[in-house]
């Protein structure tokens, strides 16, 4: 059984005039999913279908709009970390090759099992479709609070504030992780020779506010550990050393993890330190 996903794709500074299709193999790594069977390559076919009727797409920021289809030798009920990894890199490799941007939209899917046999076809029976459609919550503009602004920055370092917008409208998990880790580092260092380790572990302030960010203290990562951890984390994040199996790759599977549980608590940290540290 094959399972073909329909995404949405913009790009910036170039345009197609016309369909591609592609066909791309990889050899069988240890991270494969279970559900991709027992075979030592995977064959997995793009088929580019941009839009070429319209002059300018809706979206004012895009050159060109269109769909991509990728088709999986293999029976696949969503978008997981695995199909997204393949996704991507397919779209890093067009984005080398030519001087804009190529972007896939993730979020949103229409998605068809494909059946090989007569007893697939019977499994599938009336439902060889599905999907997902993300959606966001519109939420009204906050009303600028000039009392807060006045007394929030009276006293603020703005070379650690401007890091700290810089991080925040970073996209990219590595650079917004570094970024967050720096506003930390300058505020705990002290021109100390001691590592970076032992001057965050003995700061009591960056460890008072790791431990108010979580509601709930009784199952959280004791902060020596998270202090070892943002710390290998940067190191990975800073240096690239593929022989010696270390630092992440743009697509890191890993990186999941840097997000969703790193990168929050770095940011309530930085934050706080910005406004209340001193």
């Amino acid at each position: 059984m094959k399972s073909e996903y329909e995404f949405d794709f913009s790009t910036d500074g170039f345009r197609f005039s016309k369909s591609h299709s592609f066909t791309g193999t990889t050899e069988k790594h240890s991270a494969w999913p279970s559900y991709v069977g027992d075979c030592s390559k995977l064959k997995v076919e793009f088929k580019i279908v941009p839009d070429l009727d319209e002059e300018r797409p809706i979206d004012p920021k895009a050159t060109q709009t269109g769909k991509l289809y990728v088709t999986f030798p293999f029976r696949s009920d969503g978008v997981d970390d695995f199909i997204s990894h393949i996704v991507i890199t397919f779209a890093h490799q067009i984005n080398f090759n030519n001087s804009g941007l190529f972007d896939i939209d993730l979020g949103t899917y229409f998605a068809e099992l494909i059946p090989e046999t007569e007893e697939e076809k019977e499994e599938l029976g009336d439902r060889p479709h599905f999907g997902r459609l993300s959606l966001t919550e519109v939420i009204p503009d906050p009303t600028f609070d000039s009392k807060a602004f006045t007394k929030r920055s009276s006293n603020l370092d703005m070379a650690l504030v401007a890091l700290y917008n810089h991080a925040t409208k970073e996209t990219n998990i590595i650079d917004r992780f570094l970024s967050l880790f720096k506003v930390l580092e300058d505020f705990a260092y002290k021109g100390s020779s001691k590592t970076t380790s032992n001057v965050f572990k003995k700061n009591g302030i960056i460890r008072e506010k790791y431990l108010s960010s979580f509601v709930d203290t009784v199952n959280i990562e004791p902060y020596e550990e998270f202090v070892d951890s943002i710390i290998k984390i940067r190191n990975e994040c800073a240096h690239f050393k593929r022989k010696s199996n270390f630092g992440f790759e743009v697509q890191d599977i890993r990186l999941k993890e840097v997000k969703e549980k790193y990168v929050p608590i770095l940011q309530y940290i930085a934050y706080e330190l910005i406004t209340h540290g001193n």
